[in-house]
């Protein structure tokens, strides 16, 4: 590996015992935080500095896209009534106003179906409103974040509250090798 001139010779493997907390400039021993999790997944370049040209990186292939057709996604706040600005994901499925909807909790997560049968009605908004035991349940709280993900062919609305969303983020990043910096 290269380095810029005038650059110092960095240590060959990271010392994660001198990371730097914002508090008191050490970590906590024992405690892994989530933003640890994520840093450390994340191979990071060196801050540049003026001088030479620096060639591009080289670009990764690509990840296949998501059919759009299929899926169709939505971050949004929950107010203190517990609406939801659901209408980009409620058009997606086809649901229009007063269309007759039903809720339920599997595995932690809001699972929302038109059903003739049910007492809950798409607002004339198209802004669903979760009801208030659902929220309890799912401790789903005003102000705080929700993903809906409308699933398109099975014509479901999910929604992940706040907690599965850090839970899935975490999953990921521990399930992620850390890379070695290829950066020239």
């Amino acid at each position: 590996m290269s380095k810029l001139p005038n650059e110092p010779d960095l240590p060959a493997v990271r010392d994660t015992s001198t990371r730097k907390s914002p508090n008191d400039c050490s970590p906590t021993p024992g405690k892994v935080r989530f933003t640890d999790r994520i840093v450390e997944t994340l191979a990071m370049p060196p801050l540049l500095r003026s001088g030479p040209q620096v060639a591009p990186l080289p670009v990764p292939e690509l990840e296949p896209l998501v059919d759009s057709a299929a899926a169709g996604f939505a971050l949004v706040r929950v107010d203190a009534s517990g609406a939801i600005a659901s209408k980009s994901v409620v058009a997606l499925l086809g649901w229009s106003r007063a269309t007759p909807i039903s809720y339920d909790v599997r595995s932690g997560l809001i699972v929302t179906c038109a059903n003739s049968g049910a007492r809950h009605r798409v607002p004339a908004k198209l802004n669903l409103v979760l009801p208030a035991q659902i929220r309890a349940r799912c401790r789903v709280r005003a102000e705080g974040q929700v993903l809906l993900a409308a699933l398109i062919e099975h014509e479901l609305l999910v929604i992940y509250p706040q907690r599965r969303l850090y839970d899935m983020v975490i999953t990921y990043h521990a399930s992620l090798q850390p890379e070695p910096a290829s950066f020239r």
